[in-house]
């Protein structure tokens, strides 16, 4: 039975054309699902509209590798996700030229809350030798192997300014301290302290405090270790946003303390 939308009372029996009450034209079946799907697609739409724009922010992050970035052709490490490493070779003003490997450790690691020396899921890197149980051989491998390699501290948005780049800073050099034992010496290491993120405060903190690695891969003699850390960064910030913050969204970012 099809009730008529003139007459709202009264039904008329399937397959009429016209109502029995009224006269007016009803509805064929064809045209009744197709106000179906319509309402169903608007529905849907309206849905999508609703809830996308409040994730692409997390979305956008959670992308750990931009189209078009070049990798490193490295057997990586466990603790590195193959989309989490960068290569960028480049030319620097004087003609000098360097190559960068940057290494973003998962996100399962990173540094615990208010701690200068714990990473979540490594431990206390502080503790003598602990990083011969906490890095994997392959990692520790990478570590000793690098011709130069640069250790990055970072902390979130949570304390003071001062409290938090001193944070950062001690987190550099724990790391620092560690790569310096893995390598026997500590010539060709540098430590980067970031310092506080200042950056968008939709950004969990988790991803505030990352673990990061920079292997220079080679550079040639007289090239400037901080432009081209610097240049190596810009090529990728318009693809990956965490080379967008490195540049920009920390209290020490433009300072490139490198020592």
């Amino acid at each position: 039975m099809i009730t008529c939308s003139h007459c709202n009372y009264y039904e008329n029996p399937a397959g009429n054309n016209y109502c029995l009450g009224c006269g007016n034209k009803l509805p064929t079946t064809f045209e009744r699902w197709h106000r179906l799907l319509l309402a169903l697609w608007v529905l849907v739409i309206g849905t999508l509209l609703f809830f996308i724009p409040e994730r692409l922010p997390r979305l956008a992050r959670e992308k750990d590798n931009g189209s078009n970035i070049p990798t490193t052709s490295k057997e990586l490490p466990p603790e590195i996700n193959p989309n989490g490493i960068y290569h960028s070779e480049v030319t620097l003003a004087d003609g000098s030229t360097g190559a960068f490997d940057i290494y973003v450790l998962d996100k399962k690691y990173v540094w615990e809350t208010g701690s200068e020396s714990v990473v979540e899921g490594l431990g206390d890197l502080s503790q003598k030798n602990k990083w011969k149980t906490a890095f994997s051989e392959r990692l520790q491998e990478l570590l000793k192997n690098a011709n130069e390699i640069i250790v990055v501290g970072t902390a979130d948005i949570r304390s003071a300014t001062e409290r938090e780049n001193a944070r950062a800073g001690n987190r550099s050099r724990t790391l620092l301290n560690v790569v310096t034992e893995i390598r026997g010496n500590g010539q060709t290491a540098f430590n980067w302290n970031l310092g506080q993120w200042k950056g968008s405060r939709k950004v969990s903190f988790e991803d505030q405090r990352r673990l990061i690695f920079i292997e220079v891969v080679r550079r040639s003699a007289g090239a400037d270790l901080k432009e081209g850390v610097r240049k190596a960064l810009e090529e990728h910030q318009t693809a990956q946003p965490i080379f967008t913050d490195l540049l920009y969204s920390y209290s020490k970012s433009n300072a490139f303390e490198i020592r």
